[in-house]
């Protein structure tokens, strides 16, 4: 790769492989025309959110209101987590081979844009090419986004937005080599993106964000050179995408139709501790058996893909402790923190 790929053609390359990657996991799928990728249940509704969205938007209705769920009185469809940056993309396909082929390309985009973003993360921090893509190969099709696909959850699939702010905040916040502006406006169009693709997503995003900056603040004990001025250029750039923001969720609140209460007992979404060391039911390595003990063991909690496994988190520990460098105490400290965040009990 590194000899004949430089630039936007390695990109593509990388792109091309994942999209060849996913289109041979899902090639059961493709071989049948009325066949959604995933368990049933889930993928219906996002695929008739993929019908919907083009038919609205060519009709002048409001993509993000139908009266054709919940008739008479209509369905706010802010709420079901709809993927509307990518039912737009794929209107071309809905239109010559309808819903369940554009649903099914969703899948295989959200493994194509999520791989390139992570080999483009993991790219800066190493020079070797095979290196970026063995490792983000191994997160593109590793436990949590096999088993979203498998769910039928293309809003939690696709998930380009976690590595590109990731690259935007090292660039802001310890690199400071790209233009400021360059940064602000970048980083504006990820969040209002990821915002469009899973709110869940970006508001988890935003706060691990925000946690790992102190952190890093810490561990390098202040700005260690850095320039505050860069950071607060880069920032006043990436404002618009607040008050773009705030609209957006103040018309789902208020919306005709906005979903207002509880509609899930919180603790089924949590994942127990078990869930990071054991695969579940949705993982492709466990058996049916194992799976029903898990489902026994954690009193009937849905799984949340939060499935690690020993091999991963050892290697984790092992570089925190062996290099003692910050980078990796720094990786080290954000996963224990992004597995508390989801952490409950398995009490009833």
């Amino acid at each position: 790769m590194s000899r004949f790929a430089t630039g936007g053609k390695l990109y593509a390359l990388v792109a091309g492989f994942y999209v060849l990657l996913a289109m041979l996991w899902t090639m059961p799928v493709w071989l049948h025309s009325d066949r959604l990728i995933g368990l049933p249940g889930d993928p219906i509704s996002f695929a008739w959110g993929v019908a919907w969205v083009p038919y609205a938007i060519s009709h002048g209705l409001n993509p993000y209101y139908t009266a054709y769920l919940n008739a008479p009185w209509g369905a706010n469809y802010m709420w079901p987590a709809p993927v509307v940056i990518y039912d737009l993309l794929v209107w071309p396909l809905t239109t010559l081979g309808g819903p369940i082929l554009s649903y099914n390309s969703i899948i295989v985009l959200g493994f194509a844009t999520t791989g390139t973003a992570t080999f483009g993360l993991f790219l800066r921090f190493t020079s070797h090419r095979w290196t970026a893509l063995l490792a983000s190969a191994m997160f593109t099709f590793g436990p949590y986004m096999i088993s979203e696909a498998w769910g039928g959850h293309p809003d939690l699939l696709n998930v380009a937005g976690i590595p590109l702010m990731a690259l935007l905040l090292y660039e802001m916040l310890v690199r400071q080599k790209w233009p400021a502006r360059l940064v602000g406006l970048a980083l504006a169009l990820v969040v209002l993106l990821q915002a469009l693709t899973s709110e869940e997503v970006l508001a988890s995003s935003l706060s691990l964000a925000l946690l790992g900056a102190l952190l890093l603040w810490w561990l390098h004990r202040g700005l260690n050179g850095r320039s505050i001025a860069y950071i607060r250029s880069a920032l006043m750039w990436a404002v618009p995408a607040i008050p773009l923001l705030a609209s957006y969720f103040i018309y789902q609140l208020l919306a005709p139709g906005a979903l207002h209460g509880q509609n899930a007992d919180p603790g089924r979404f949590s994942a127990p501790i078990l869930s990071f060391f054991f695969p579940g039911g949705t993982q492709l390595f466990t058996t049916s058996a194992w799976a029903q003990t898990i489902v026994v063991l954690w009193q009937g909690k849905e799984e949340l893909s939060s499935y690690l496994g020993i091999p991963l988190i050892a290697v984790l520990a092992w570089a925190a402790i062996r290099r003692q460098s910050r980078q990796s105490v720094w990786v080290l400290l954000m996963a224990i923190i992004s597995l508390l965040s989801v952490v409950h009990s398995s009490a009833p």
